[in-house]
């Protein structure tokens, strides 16, 4: 993988590496950040380091065969992506067929006025799906509208791996 300034970026090469090696379709996880209030022009400089370096990663997965997933992550692990929306504009600047979300209920929870409602803006887009309580426990022993995300899922068409 080409090296940057980004020292992530030999990390992913060597994940999408052993996605490769093992036969798994995709790599996932956060576009990770730090937990800060940022100026406007520090934030804009952010994700624009993010969108490059995630260029060249998803530009290298694809060579490859495999599919990056992005985690919106809850504002209490991250500043950078916490949102679906903010995760699809993302994903919509790096570009690349490759790139997608994984989306998690816990961090949708937390973040997201209406989980279904987000599930079904990122249809098409959705890699991996983590089916969490609220409080990281078993779904359907919390007060997440399961039945509604199941019904999202399927209006999405996502009909990939749900993770609990």
């Amino acid at each position: 993988m080409r090296q940057s300034a980004t020292r992530a970026l030999p990390i992913f090469g060597r994940c999408i590496d052993y996605a490769q090696a093992l036969g798994s379709p995709s790599v996932s996880g956060p576009a990770v950040g730090n937990t800060r209030l940022l100026e406007e022009k520090a934030r804009r400089k952010q994700w624009r380091r993010a969108v490059g370096s995630l260029r060249i990663a998803a530009s290298y997965a694809a060579e490859r065969s495999v599919k990056l997933a992005i985690e919106p992550l809850n504002r209490f692990e991250t500043d950078l992506v916490n949102t679906v929306g903010q995760g699809l504009r993302l994903i919509g600047d790096i570009g690349g067929d490759n790139v997608g979300l994984l989306l998690d209920t816990f961090h949708m929870n937390i973040e997201e006025k209406d989980i279904p409602a987000a599930i079904t803006c990122a249809a098409g887009r959705i890699v991996e799906f983590h089916a969490s309580a609220n409080d990281r426990g078993t779904p359907g022993e919390d007060h997440l509208p399961w039945p509604k995300i199941a019904e999202a899922l399927r209006a999405a068409r996502y009909d990939g791996p749900v993770v609990i």
